[in-house]
């Protein structure tokens, strides 16, 4: 990370998204760049604005005649103080910058590894693979992996798929054939926030809740398309390391649209199925492979 120096110019830090509710355990914000359904209008990134450091200039040195030669001892400690002076505006004009500058980022938190592994078994599909990085939700990837252990993940659903932004799973519910009971279950308890600066990029896992602060339980969804709106206001806790054609290849099955048989943006007529989550420890010698 580079210093703020003194002649640089101050930037100010994008807005940030405005999280709203929306039913069930879904997640509720609108990506960056376009509208989603499910989510609210008018959440748009602020621009970044730029103002430019005027530079003071005082007199030559070894200056011998003139004004610059005459001013006295008081103008000549005026000239010394101004550019400290000058530095004190640019620090207070820019102090948030500079706190922003020289903060730890969750990305500067990710050791690098081995970190545990989860690998969703996708029916008829084939498996994902995702990093889990205890280091920015410990308390999530602990949730999730003890879900996983147990076998609660094995036969639910993904009951919501929206191309371009995500694919979401998680709800025990979803093993029922009654679709109108789709959308709210979880496994009976609620866990804490992590909610981080870790950008929801292509690939990225999260948590969902239900629209309110510390409601997520079992629910997760794979980002499909970067949704940048989304950071800050869910736990995003690991990433795909292989098999993201395979949520590409989720996001094109036939979905109910419009809710016709059931909640909205469910897949109908064929379900896709989770068969078996499978947690691969730290230390099993698994490669880390980068973000897709």
């Amino acid at each position: 990370m580079q210093p703020i120096l003194a002649a640089a110019s101050c930037r100010s830090s994008a807005a940030r998204d405005v999280p709203t509710k929306t039913h069930h355990a879904t997640i509720s914000a609108e990506p960056a760049a376009s509208a989603v359904r499910g989510c609210p209008r008018g959440a748009r990134h602020g621009p970044c604005t730029e103002t430019a450091a005027s530079a003071v200039r005082g007199c030559p040195r070894g200056a011998r005649r003139g004004p610059c030669a005459e001013t006295g001892a008081a103008d000549a400690a005026v000239r010394r103080a101004r550019p400290l002076l000058l530095l004190g505006l640019l620090l207070a004009a820019c102090g948030d910058e500079v706190a922003v500058e020289n903060t730890v980022t969750a990305e500067d938190r990710i050791a690098d590894g081995p970190h545990p592994h989860a690998i969703l078994e996708i029916r008829d599909m084939g498996s994902i693979r995702i990093e889990l990085l205890p280091e920015i939700a410990p308390k999530t990837v602990d949730n999730f992996t003890q879900l996983a252990e147990s076998g609660f993940y094995e036969g639910i659903a993904f009951h919501r798929v929206i191309p371009g932004f995500l694919i979401q799973a998680g709800d025990p519910a979803s093993r029922d054939p009654d679709p109108r009971l789709v959308g709210g279950g979880g496994p009976g308890y609620e866990i804490p926030d992590e909610f981080s600066d870790f950008p929801h990029t292509r690939g990225v896992i999260s948590m969902a809740n239900k629209g309110r602060r510390n409601s997520g339980g079992s629910q997760f969804f794979i980002v499909h398309q970067d949704a940048r709106g989304l950071d800050g206001q869910f736990s995003a806790f690991g990433r795909v390391v292989e098999g993201i054609e395979i949520v590409d290849a989720i996001t094109a099955v036939e979905v109910d649209t419009y809710g016709r048989y059931g909640p909205t943006d469910r897949p109908y007529p064929v379900s896709v199925v989770i068969d078996a989550v499978h947690i691969v420890p730290a230390d099993a010698g698994v490669g880390i492979a980068g973000n897709q």
